[in-house]
């Protein structure tokens, strides 16, 4: 997937500004409604990404992965002991996360079954 698209937005939002300014510098394809063709807003949501270090995408027309999560570090930082934790710690929040996605689905369906709605 290019990185101006989708979660790999948050890739190269942290990534060292030669690629940034490359990445930027290239034709930037439209490949579903919400991507980012403009340059100067990629920058712009790039630079909103790093504020709010993280990166929410738009759903994906097919519905197939309606989420992602990335944990990403300097492997000079991770040692085998540290990466287990943050693998632990990231699977957890991420059955979490699941786990709050099918109760807001469960919550959507059922409104849109209530004929008073």
């Amino acid at each position: 997937m290019p990185l101006h698209v989708g979660s790999s937005k948050l890739l190269l939002a942290y990534a060292p500004k030669r690629l940034q300014r490359a990445a930027l510098a290239t034709n930037l394809p439209k490949l579903t409604s919400s991507t980012i063709t403009n340059p100067v807003q990629l920058a712009e949501r790039l630079a909103q990404i790093r504020e709010e270090e993280y990166c929410v995408s738009q759903p994906n027309p097919s519905g197939d992965v309606i989420a992602a999560m990335i944990v990403a570090a300097p492997i000079a930082r991770v040692s085998d002991s540290s990466l287990r934790t943050l693998l632990d710690a990231a699977k957890a929040t991420s059955q979490r996360c699941e786990g709050a996605l099918a109760q807001a689905t469960r919550h959507n369906l059922s409104e849109h079954d209530d004929p008073s709605n």
